[in-house]
């Protein structure tokens, strides 16, 4: 038994009370069967019946306004009354679940909302065509993997520019997403598309970094120190690439060749176990001279090389535990 309310002791449960009181259920192969609540047998009830029974035999939650206590619907740990909100402005009662959980629901809430409305701008922006607009080869299954890219930078708005455009936008209403597309005349794409998109230094100085068998390179004599050390990084990215991994994305194989780098901003440096992880090594490559101590700190902290498209899907670890609840809750909306 429990306390609950004003101090009074209740049982847990009606089951609990016929049990103490020793009238025990026949097993089911008995043809005499007792119902707890004296409900009519499941297949001659209806939906409310049966709601209206769990109800009555759920365990009503611990409350104890003496000790200003109370158990969460949630996580069930007994917390004080200020570790729980106000059900509204008006109404003084506090809510059955703790802060802690509530901010949890919340942003559970706000992340399906997030991906349920990309599904519906992916299937508006492509005309439902729903496949990558310049290489058509990534679908919506593979959600992560689109992203927004604006042909005219100069239609993008404030927030576009700050946080990019999904980001600005995500949580909105379905209209206003559908207004800034218009407005914004954006594009779905991969994201190995977009990386290759914007990368305009690279693909400046592409034949370059090509040539260049290292960063001593006579080549880079005439360069500005600036732009030097932006091609140097290109350049050891390539080798550390193309020598450690054979120029590939370990999962999927989209890569670049020793004749043929015009891949090379889609891919990216992973770690598999974040606990390994000390340094970015993207910021290595940038800065330190030394292409033997980067693959040093590679194998010391177990990193491998994945394409855009790739990474994003290791790192999308909510959208994988809720692929199915996404596209069901954006099928129930379609078919209202």
């Amino acid at each position: 038994m429990s306390e609950y309310g004003n101090g009074d002791y209740y049982h847990e449960s009606e089951r609990d009370q016929k049990i103490e009181n020793n009238i025990e259920p026949k097993d089911e192969h008995s043809n005499n069967e007792i119902f707890l609540n004296n409900s009519k047998p499941r297949a001659e009830s209806n939906p409310k019946d049966e709601f209206l029974q769990f109800k009555s035999n759920r365990r009503l939650l611990y409350d104890n306004p003496i000790k200003k206590e109370r158990e969460c619907g949630k996580c069930h740990q007994i917390k004080p009354y200020n570790e729980f909100k106000n059900r509204s402005e008006n109404n003084k009662k506090k809510k059955s679940i703790c802060k802690n959980c509530d901010v949890k629901i919340e942003a559970h809430r706000l992340q399906l909302k997030s991906w349920t409305n990309k599904i519906k701008a992916i299937k508006y922006v492509t005309n439902g065509k729903n496949t990558c607009q310049i290489c058509n080869k990534i679908g919506i299954d593979n959600l992560p993997m689109l992203d927004f890219h604006h042909p005219y930078p100069e239609l993008s708005s404030k927030f576009a520019k700050e946080k990019g455009f999904w980001r600005s936008i995500r949580y909105n209403s379905w209209e206003d997403i559908k207004n800034n597309i218009q407005k914004q005349k954006v594009i779905a794409i991969c994201r190995n598309c977009h990386q290759k998109i914007e990368a305009n230094f690279f693909e400046t100085h592409k034949k370059l970094i090509l040539k260049c068998k290292d960063t001593n390179s006579k080549l880079l004599n005439n360069i500005n120190k600036q732009k030097k050390q932006q091609i140097k990084a290109h350049i050891r990215k390539k080798i550390l690439i193309l020598d450690i991994w054979n120029g590939k994305c370990t999962n999927c194989g989209f890569g670049i060749t020793s004749e043929n780098i015009n891949n090379l901003p889609a891919l990216e440096i992973h770690h598999i176990d974040p606990n390994l992880k000390k340094n970015t090594i993207s910021d290595f490559i940038k800065r330190t001279t030394s292409i033997d101590g980067i693959k040093q700190i590679i194998s010391q902290e177990k990193a491998t090389c994945l394409c855009s498209n790739c990474h994003i899907m290791v790192q999308s670890t909510f959208y994988k535990e809720n692929k199915k609840n996404i596209f069901k809750k954006h099928n129930n909306f379609n078919s209202k």
